[in-house]
């Protein structure tokens, strides 16, 4: 996230999943992310839950998901444990709902290494669809029917 908003943004999340009675590693989206998706608010911030992640895609002037949703570094499970914001405990539930969609899957690589690659998805800021990080070896990205999914 450009400007440094990484880690307000990581911030207001846990608070906000907290005050929802969301799980803090993810991939809920509070209410206060899912606002302007809702309200369809023209060039707003769109947020979705897809398999554990949270995806963000900016919004049209229509207030429709503009392009492929991605990761956001901020919201990122990894981001949030190394920034002191969610205990190991939280991260450790994410990596096993990953590591069991990846088992139903049938997925190939072991869901730890796929977890721990999970940074560099968010670090590229892209669903991959299959390529590389947690999604890939838990089935096919984001979007594809694996971890993220």
């Amino acid at each position: 996230m450009a400007g440094g908003m990484a880690l307000p943004m990581a911030t207001s999340l846990v608070m906000a999943r907290r005050l929802d009675g969301l799980d803090l590693a993810g991939p809920g989206v509070p209410r206060l992310f899912a606002t302007d998706r809702m309200l369809r608010m023209p060039a707003g911030f769109g947020y979705e839950a897809r398999g554990n992640w949270m995806l963000h895609s900016p919004l049209d002037r229509h207030g429709r998901p503009a392009g492929e949703g991605r990761v956001e570094p901020g919201t990122e499970p990894d981001f949030l444990l190394a920034a002191g914001l969610i205990a190991k405990g939280h991260h450790e539930w994410w990596r096993l709902q990953c590591r069991r969609r990846a088992e139903r899957n049938g997925a190939g690589r072991a869901a730890d290494e796929a977890a721990n690659s999970a940074i560099e998805l968010a670090a590229n800021g892209s669903d991959s669809g299959g390529g590389g990080g947690c999604g890939s070896s838990c089935g096919g990205g984001c979007g594809g029917g694996g971890c993220g999914s």
